[in-house]
């Protein structure tokens, strides 16, 4: 019955739900700005902040329109969101520590120590916004190599170039998987099919 597009409505919703972010983020910034008195952090790590926070407000809220698109009643869209969210934020760290413990396991029962690996499923760690405000946070207060460390630490060999731009490549990665899930939401809502 109605003439919006699909689209529309799907970006509608996105933009609704990024404007109390934005509003909290904009009432914030004074807050944040204490810290220029202190000297403790530049314009640009503020600026770093501020869109790192709207990446993540936009990968949650293509979480949660993708949810309201495929399931009927709110309440359900609600818990799904949250049980998504909560599973991006520890569920990968989990999957990461038991995957690393497995190879663990199974490498010194042949007797190898070096050379553990988890292979590509660190890349899991590329959508947890946790990680990638982790990275942020601790290369602004004087540890830019604690992304590596984390990594390192889950037997990450080889991907120098994601790890020297872990917060870019999480970023772009974030971004593609929010278009992917509002476009299929957008598929979804479509009256036309």
């Amino acid at each position: 019955a109605t003439k919006m597009k699909p689209w529309s409505i799907v970006l509608g919703k996105l933009e609704s739900s990024l404007s109390s972010v934005l509003m909290l983020a904009v009432s914030s910034l004074p807050v944040l700005s204490i810290v220029f008195i202190f000297g403790g952090v530049g314009i640009l790590e503020l600026v770093g902040f501020v869109v790192i926070l709207g990446v993540s407000a936009i990968f949650v809220g293509s979480v949660g329109i993708f949810f309201s698109a495929y399931t009927r009643r709110v309440t359900t869209a609600t818990v799904l969101t949250y049980l998504a969210v909560l599973f991006l934020l520890g569920g990968t760290l989990v999957i990461e520590s038991g995957v690393y413990s497995l190879v663990q396991m199974q490498m010194s029962a042949v007797g190898q120590t070096e050379g553990i690996t988890v292979g590509n499923v660190i890349g899991l760690l590329l959508v947890n916004p946790a990680v990638t405000f982790y990275g942020m946070v601790s290369s602004q207060v004087g540890d830019p190599g604690a992304i590596v460390a984390l990594c390192t630490r889950f037997g990450l060999n080889g991907a120098e170039g994601i790890l020297t731009h872990w917060i870019a490549v999480s970023e772009v990665v974030q971004l593609l998987l929010s278009g992917v899930l509002l476009y299929l939401a957008g598929r979804k809502i479509n009256p036309l099919k």
